[in-house]
């Protein structure tokens, strides 16, 4: 999404600014490239960073029950 957006956004300035900013095909595809590869790295980063600092956020099989002493038997039969 975000190379689509930037790649638009590159050919309607470049449309807009004729001679003050020009660029070609090749240095296009160059920059679109390296923005790619840079996207992809930041989001590898992010998602170790989130799974170092929140070990426990997804996937956990802990639950907190509050519940009356009366409904304890119907509560604990629906959950399991």
């Amino acid at each position: 999404k975000y190379i689509l957006f930037c790649a638009l956004a590159i050919s309607i300035s470049n449309f807009f600014l004729e001679d003050r900013f020009s660029i070609s095909r090749r240095g296009m595809i160059y920059f679109l490239t390296l923005h790619a590869l840079l996207v992809y790295v930041l989001n590898l980063f992010i998602k170790w960073y989130w799974k170092r600092a929140y070990p426990n956020f997804k996937g956990s099989k802990k639950v907190f029950l509050l519940t009356a002493t009366s409904h304890v038997e119907k509560v604990l039969d629906r959950l399991i």
